[in-house]
């Protein structure tokens, strides 16, 4: 890796991650490493982990994830009631629109 190609250094658990692309571990006898160092030594600036921007988005799919879940877990109620004539109850169907209202958004 030649230090003229670095344009994004981010921590990563303990090691670099290059461009989103490669993992560096600090180790001195590393080649890849020491470009590393030598842009941060040319004004090069380590950023976050993950920015607040992605934690964001992180948070977000999370979220939409068991939105999802709770979904799926949740048919059956529907179905009984199809099934059975049994109301689906009141709060099974609050807790789905909203699960919906947030997988929409």
């Amino acid at each position: 890796m030649n230090e003229t190609l670095i344009t994004t250094v981010k921590e990563q658990g303990g090691r670099y991650l290059v461009d989103n692309t490669k993992l560096v571990p600090k180790t001195d006898d590393n080649i890849d490493y020491q470009n590393v160092l030598k842009w941060i030594e040319d004004g090069g600036i380590v950023e976050d982990e993950f920015t607040a921007d992605e934690l964001v988005e992180q948070e977000l799919i999370k979220c939409k994830e068991e939105a999802l879940k709770l979904l799926n877990d949740t048919d059956w109620y529907y179905i009984r009631q199809i099934d059975i004539g049994e109301v689906v109850p009141a709060e099974i169907v609050e807790a789905r629109t909203k699960a919906r209202g947030l997988l929409n958004a």
